[in-house]
């Protein structure tokens, strides 16, 4: 029931019993005493088993960060200090990158030294508005379901990509529009 979170069943069983305790030891009578030593007895017991709960939570974190991908954690890593850009590379000259465009272009020449991209020439055709037959087409090529399931698969923990969209905020709008 309580998947992923600091609370258990176990956790809750002993909670009412500890409540139980703390009624008892609040009324007066002959067994008064003996009840106090009982609830303080199941606080002591409670407390550890919160503490061992929240223990194995912890371990269970950091095992499952192992389980991330390299890239994803350094993501999460910068992501904790905002003045930190995941795309702020250092070039040779001291600077540093300043869009995406030149990051991708700094580490093209970092890993491919001498390696030039076409230079590409702004297309002189004119548009082309697609007609009926077109959006018949499109639709049959991309069905929703297909889609949905796709955008289904992205990792929450993915960065945005050159597009500058992050997977994650497709699938909150997949979760929201239904």
């Amino acid at each position: 029931m309580y998947k992923d979170s600091a609370w258990s069943d176990e956790l809750e069983k002993k909670k009412k019993m500890l409540r139980k305790a703390w009624n008892k030891a609040g009324k007066k009578g002959a067994d008064q005493q003996k009840n106090r030593d009982i609830h303080r007895a199941l606080l002591k017991d409670y407390n550890d088993a919160q503490k061992r709960f929240k223990e194995k939570c912890r371990r269970k974190f950091y095992e499952e960060a192992d389980s991330i991908p390299a890239y994803a954690r350094v993501h999460k890593i910068l992501a904790k200090d905002p003045t930190v850009q995941v795309g702020s590379l250092l070039k040779p000259d001291g600077k540093y990158t300043e869009n995406s465009k030149d990051t991708v272009e700094h580490l093209l020449e970092t890993h491919f030294p001498g390696c030039r991209r076409p230079i590409q020439e702004p297309s002189e055709r004119p548009t082309v508005t697609p007609n009926r037959n077109d959006w018949k087409f499109a639709e049959r090529m991309t069905k929703r379901g297909k889609v949905k399931y796709a955008i289904h698969k992205f990792h929450s923990f993915k960065s945005a990509g050159l597009d500058e969209i992050f997977p994650a905020l497709l699938g909150r709008y997949r979760a929201a529009s239904g």
